[in-house]
């Protein structure tokens, strides 16, 4: 990712089968996932200037990890404009540390996450590629970063490192997180079209597989100048941790692309339902669950961009909806209407009417129509269900409380 200069050419030189062999055992994810179901995703530090994030994503580039700091004295300058320009598009964000084993590893996880290392909805990184202590003394210094930042953050992070280092044989270091392998088997040359799917298999050390492959580091991408590194992601792992399925390519040359529909959940969904929520699209709370609401607020979408009515969250809906929230300013948020006294000391259920259903009804944007039936009581269930109340479609006392918070 950095600091290339003296290590760049073992990492490329060393860590993959030739090519001849790569041609008749195409590369393979640790989810046993092939080339043409792996979507992509770049990472970024100050070293790259992104001067369109829209048209990074409308090619099929589905997320992008941000440098967030270096040792316990650097903070990548443009890690906010760099996550937000990302974001606006549509794209999930993560953060990476590059380590720096000089310093005390549980202060630099600390360093990292204060930092705003880990607030991206993909897992927090460490990149493992210099060291200047012994090989037991790296691996012990990654596995205390790996499970401080764990402790901080409860989300397992995922090395980033090369199968040709010596700390990478370590089954210890293999079984405390994923592998996000740096390999590059045309060294710092492009890859020539069409041939990615023939790359060969690189080195991963102990690990039985990688979730994320860096396979170049010289990518050419539209919106961004100069080279960038561009990553293959397994497909297990990218529905896993954001609940996005992946489309295939539908055209030769094509990248597969992340894609949300009914069924889908996660924290993906989180973050097109707060933006659908934003710009008036969607009514109700953001619950990571796409329903028939969400569908349907998506068709509304669809309809507003004239693009084909599916329902479905695909990689051409985001990029132009992604286009329609950039130009536009969102509607001002409809007051929330205070909770009277009166009602808080009132338990409504199915079949209750009046004001206070009323009230009731306007917080949970349903239609407000003053009677309690099958729609509120099931408003009232998922509200009850998204804040750990035990969800009997009753509310009282304790659901007054969490709907006035």
């Amino acid at each position: 990712m950095i600091k290339r200069l003296f290590i760049a050419t073992a990492i490329a030189a060393s860590v993959w089968v030739s090519p001849a062999a790569g041609a008749r055992n195409a590369a393979t994810a640790l989810d046993g996932s092939t080339c043409n179901q792996w979507v992509r995703i770049i990472d970024v530090s100050s070293n790259n200037r992104v001067n369109n994030w829209l048209s990074v994503a409308s090619q099929g580039i589905a997320g992008a990890y941000v440098k967030a700091t270096e040792g316990l004295d650097y903070v990548n300058p443009d890690q906010a404009s760099q996550i937000k320009g990302a974001n606006a598009a549509g794209l999930l964000t993560g953060g990476y540390d590059f380590a720096k084993t000089s310093d005390d590893p549980v202060a630099d996880a600390k360093f990292f996450v204060i930092h705003g290392g880990a607030l991206g909805l993909l897992p927090p990184a460490l990149d493992l590629e210099v060291t200047r202590v012994s090989t037991q003394a790296t691996i012990k210094w990654a596995l205390t970063w790996l499970t401080e930042v764990k402790k901080l953050t409860v989300r397992t992070p995922i090395l980033y490192t090369g199968g040709v280092y010596s700390w990478s044989h370590s089954a210890t270091l293999a079984q405390a997180a994923e592998l996000w392998i740096a390999a590059y088997p045309y060294g710092y040359n492009r890859i020539p079209k069409g041939a990615f799917c023939s790359l060969p298999q690189p080195h991963i050390g102990a690990w039985h597989g990688w979730s994320l492959w860096q396979y170049t580091s010289v990518g050419r991408l539209s919106g961004i100048t100069g080279h960038v590194d561009v990553d293959a992601v397994s497909t297990v792992w990218w529905k896993t941790v954001t609940g996005a399925s992946v489309a295939p390519p539908v055209a030769p040359g094509k990248r597969p692309t992340s894609y949300l529909h009914l069924g889908s959940n996660g924290p993906a969904v989180v973050v097109v339902q707060n933006k659908l929520r934003i710009y008036g699209f969607l009514s109700g709370a953001a619950d990571g669950y796409y329903g028939p609401i969400t569908s349907a607020a998506v068709v509304r979408v669809q309809k507003a961009l004239h693009l084909p009515v599916t329902g479905i969250w695909d990689n051409v809906t985001a990029t132009k909806a992604a286009q329609y929230f950039i130009k536009h300013t969102p509607p001002k948020p409809k007051p929330v209407p205070k909770i009277p006294a009166t009602c808080v000391r009132l338990y409504l259920a199915n079949g209750s009417s009046g004001a206070c259903v009323v009230v009731l009804q306007k917080l949970l944007h349903v239609s407000a129509d003053g009677s309690f039936g099958r729609a509120t009581g099931g408003a009232v269930v998922r509200f009850q269900t998204l804040h750990h109340l035990y969800a009997d479609g009753t509310v009282g006392p304790l659901t007054w409380k969490e709907l006035a918070a």
